[in-house]
Order: structure tokens, then C-alpha cells, then sequence
């Protein structure tokens, strides 16, 4: 401890006080005894060799080596609370392109269908334009899935709900 090393390098001083009654009985009479003791006592630990000193020193470096540790942590929140901030604005991205695609993909699916209903378009090309459209709605589900993992992750670095970030 910081301050018990600081106060080693100076005079230690202890007092006691006591008093004492006592009643003394005796077949021919009673007799009151009153006693009171008061002492003091000083040590002062000589630092020769500079151990006080050093303990001193110890106790001030584990305070500052604490300290750096508390630091780290707050930069380690930090720096992920960007990384993660980062990577939702990403999601949000892809998904405002996945959701664009899908639109295009659905109207080109539209355009196939009624090619095939006329006999210019064949049952495989119809078939690829639905899969495709599939295969993009499953990467926007895995997409908001991501967002969700984002957002709980910010909400637990932060320790807050921010409606901000989902916008």
C-alpha cells in the first residue's frame, strides 16, 4: 500500500491509557484502590539502506503499473467499439446493395417468365432467374443476421441502446 510505505519513512508514535478501580475487601474493612497507567511509546526505523524508501518507490509503481492496465482496457473498448461501429456501417451498406439487387433480379425474373409464357425463354432459364433470386434472399438474411451480432456487440461495449446505429 501506497500510503503505509510513505508512513514507514517517518516516526511511528503509540499511546496507551488505562485506569484501574479495584475494591479491596477485607473482614475489618473495605478499601478502594484507584491505579491509572499512561505510556508512550516512538519508534523511528533509521532508514540506512533506503528499504522505507524503496518500498515507497514499489508501492508508487504498482499504483502507475495499475493505472496503465486500466488505460489499455479503455483503449482495447475503444479501438473495438470502432471496429464494430465500422463493420455494421459495412452491413448496412451490403445490404442496402443485396436489397437493390434483389429488386433488379426480381424484375428480371418478371422479364423470363414472360418470355417463357410467349416460347422465348426456356423452363431452365426460369428456373436459374428463381434460384438466383433465392440465392440473394438468403445472403440478405445472413446480412441482418450479421447487423444483429453487430448491434448487440455495440450495445454491450457502449452499455447502451442507441436507435442511432440502426439507422
Amino acid at each position: 500500500n501506497h500510503n503505509a510505505a510513505f508512513a514507514s519513512l517517518f516516526p511511528q508514535i503509540n499511546g496507551v491509557v488505562s485506569l484501574k478501580r479495584e475494591q479491596m475487601g477485607a473482614i475489618s474493612g473495605q478499601r478502594m484502590d484507584n491505579s491509572s497507567d499512561i505510556g508512550l511509546r516512538g519508534t523511528w526505523d533509521l532508514d540506512i539502506f533506503g528499504g522505507n524508501k524503496r518500498k515507497k518507490e514499489a508501492a508508487q509503481a504498482t499504483i502507475e503499473s495499475a493505472e496503465a492496465r486500466k488505460d489499455r482496457v479503455k483503449l482495447a473498448i475503444v479501438s473495438e467499439t470502432a471496429r464494430s461501429y465500422i463493420k455494421l456501417r459495412q452491413a448496412q451498406n451490403q445490404k442496402e446493395l443485396v436489397l437493390e439487387n434483389i429488386k433488379i433480379q426480381q424484375e428480371t425474373l418478371s422479364g423470363v417468365r414472360e418470355k417463357f409464357k410467349v416460347g422465348e425463354a426456356t423452363n431452365l432459364e426460369v428456373t436459374r432467374a428463381e434460384a438466383q433470386v433465392e440465392d440473394t434472399q438468403i445472403r440478405m438474411t445472413q446480412i441482418n443476421t450479421d447487423i444483429a451480432i453487430v448491434l448487440n456487440r455495440l450495445h454491450v461495449l457502449t452499455g447502451e441502446e442507441s436507435e442511432t446505429l440502426t439507422a
